[in-house]
C-alpha cells in the first residue's frame, strides 16, 4: 500500500501498532468525518526503533503488527465482526473508513534504525510540494517536542514549515498551555487543529479510552478482546499468543507486573493509614477502621493485613458480594443497581452497626471486565461511602473501563484507601 497522497489527499497517523486497536481507527474515522478534503488516512507503521528514548523498546516485530494492522483495517467495516461498526449500524450510520479510503506506509521498514517523524515529512512533502504534510497526533506528542533528546531544532524546524497536525485531545495535556510553551521554548510555530471527538457518536467515545497497552494487558488476563479488536485480530493473537508472556520481566508479563505494582502500593498506602492510626491513638483520638467491600473482593482488609500491628486498629471487613449476603447484611432485600452511592452508604453504616468501628470504609462497584456476556456500561465504577460518628461522607471512582477485572478490583482497593488516608489527614 503506496502512501503518496497527491492523486489522493491524505492524512496519515503515525502509530506502533502495538497492536493496532480501535482506538486509532475511531480516530481515523473521526478525521475523514471532520475534514472531508481528506480522501482517506494512511497508518505510518513504526519499524519499532523508537526516535523517543522514553518509550518501551521491546515490542513486536514489525511483520507481526503489520499482519494485525492489515486484518484489523480488513474487518474493520464489518458489523458482525468490528463492534464499533455495529454501534454505527445499530444508528443507521456506515464507517467513512474502509480499505478503499485507507492505506499502510511501512516506509521505515527499509532503516535499520529509529526513523523520525520530521523524515517522513521531508520525504511526504517531496511528493505534494504545494500542500502541508497532514499528521493525526495526541496532544502529549506537543509535550515531547519540548524535549531537544527526542526533537532536535532542525526536526522541529521542518516539522513546523511543512506539516500540519489534527491534535487528539488527552485528558491530562493542556493543550494551549503544552502549545505555548513548546512554540515559546523552541522558537517555533506549530500549524494545529484540533480533532473534534464529537464527530463520532457519543456511543464510541469510551472506546477512546482504549490503548495498546491496556489490550496488550487484556490479552495477558485472558480477557475478551470484543471492545478491542475486531475478531480476526483478536484470533490472531491468541492463536499466535502474541503478547503473553511478553514484558519488562523474565519472569511476569506486563498486565501481572502492572497487577503487582498496585499490590505493593496498596501495601504502602497501608502502611501510611497504620501510622496516622498510631497518632491518633496516641492522642486519644477515635482509631478503630472497619471495611465492607464487594467488587475489590476483600482486597482492602487485605492490605490492611500485611501490616504489622494493625491489629490496635483495623476491627475486621465483610465481603457481602452476592446479593443474598447483601440482603443478610442490611437485613432487608435488595434491589436495583448495586453500583450506587445509595448502596455504598448503607453498607458503610451497616458495617458501622455490625463492627462498631469509629470509621467504617464500604465500596460497591463494577469490575468487569467488558465482554459479549457484560453490557454494563458501569465498568470501572466504585462508590466509596465512609461512615463516622454516624455520617456519611462519599466519593465516587470512575477508572478506565478497559482495564482488566483484577485492575480495577486492585485500583478500586487503592483508591478507597487513598481516599481514607487523606480524611486522615485532613481530620488531623
Amino acid at each position: 500500500m503506496a502512501d503518496q497522497h497527491s492523486a489522493e489527499p491524505s492524512v496519515f497517523l503515525p502509530l506502533t501498532g502495538n497492536p493496532t486497536g480501535f482506538h486509532h481507527l475511531l480516530l481515523a474515522e473521526c478525521a475523514l468525518r471532520q475534514f472531508p478534503e481528506y480522501d482517506r488516512v494512511v497508518f505510518l507503521l513504526s519499524n519499532g526503533q523508537h526516535p523517543d528514548p522514553t518509550k518501551r523498546q521491546r515490542i513486536l516485530a514489525a511483520e507481526l503488527r503489520l499482519t494485525i494492522l492489515r486484518s484489523v483495517l480488513a474487518d474493520w467495516p464489518q458489523p458482525e465482526v468490528s463492534y464499533p461498526v455495529r454501534v454505527l449500524a445499530g444508528l443507521g450510520e456506515q464507517p467513512r473508513l474502509n480499505p478503499k479510503h485507507s492505506g499502510i506506509s511501512t516506509a521505515e521498514f527499509e532503516y535499520d534504525r529509529p526513523y523520525r517523524l520530521a523524515e517522513h515529512v521531508l520525504r511526504l512533502h517531496e511528493q505534494c510540494p504545494e500542500c502541508p504534510v497532514s499528521l493525526i497526533i495526541g496532544a502529549d506528542l506537543v509535550e515531547r517536542m519540548q524535549d531537544e533528546r527526542i526533537f532536535s531544532s532542525e526536526d522541529l524546524g521542518v516539522l513546523a514549515s511543512k506539516a500540519r497536525f489534527l491534535i487528539v485531545p488527552r485528558g491530562a495535556v493542556m493543550l494551549e498551555e503544552a502549545l505555548a510553551t513548546t512554540e515559546k521554548l523552541r522558537n517555533v510555530t506549530l500549524a494545529t487543529e484540533l480533532l473534534n471527538l464529537d464527530q463520532l457518536p457519543k456511543a464510541l467515545h469510551l472506546l477512546l479510552h482504549l490503548s495498546s497497552t491496556l489490550i496488550r494487558r487484556a490479552v495477558q488476563a485472558g480477557h475478551s478482546l470484543e471492545r478491542f479488536v475486531p475478531q480476526g485480530a483478536a484470533q490472531l493473537m491468541r492463536e499466535q499468543q502474541l503478547y503473553r508472556l511478553e514484558g519488562a520481566d523474565q519472569f511476569l508479563n506486563e498486565w501481572e507486573l502492572n497487577c503487582r505494582r498496585q499490590e505493593q502500593q496498596l501495601e504502602d498506602c497501608a502502611v501510611a493509614i497504620k501510622q496516622l492510626l498510631d497518632e491518633r491513638a496516641r492522642q486519644r483520638k477515635p482509631h478503630h477502621i472497619a471495611v465492607v467491600e464487594t467488587s475489590s473482593g476483600g482486597r482492602v482488609a487485605a492490605a490492611f493485613t500485611t501490616v504489622s500491628g494493625i491489629s490496635k486498629h483495623f476491627l475486621g471487613g465483610v465481603v457481602p458480594y452476592d446479593s443474598r449476603e447483601k440482603a443478610r447484611l442490611l437485613e432487608r432485600p435488595v434491589t436495583g443497581s448495586s453500583v450506587t452511592a445509595a448502596m455504598a452508604g448503607i453498607l458503610a453504616e451497616a458495617g458501622a452497626r455490625r463492627s462498631g468501628a469509629d470509621f467504617t470504609l464500604a465500596e460497591t462497584g463494577m469490575a468487569g471486565p467488558s465482554s459479549p456476556e457484560r453490557r454494563s456500561r458501569k465498568h470501572g465504577q466504585c462508590h466509596l461511602a465512609l461512615s463516622i460518628d454516624g455520617k456519611l461522607h462519599h466519593n465516587r471512582l470512575d477508572l478506565n473501563p478497559f482495564l482488566s477485572r483484577k485492575e480495577h478490583q486492585l485500583g478500586f482497593a487503592l483508591e478507597a484507601l487513598r481516599w481514607f488516608k487523606s480524611v486522615l489527614e485532613s481530620r488531623g
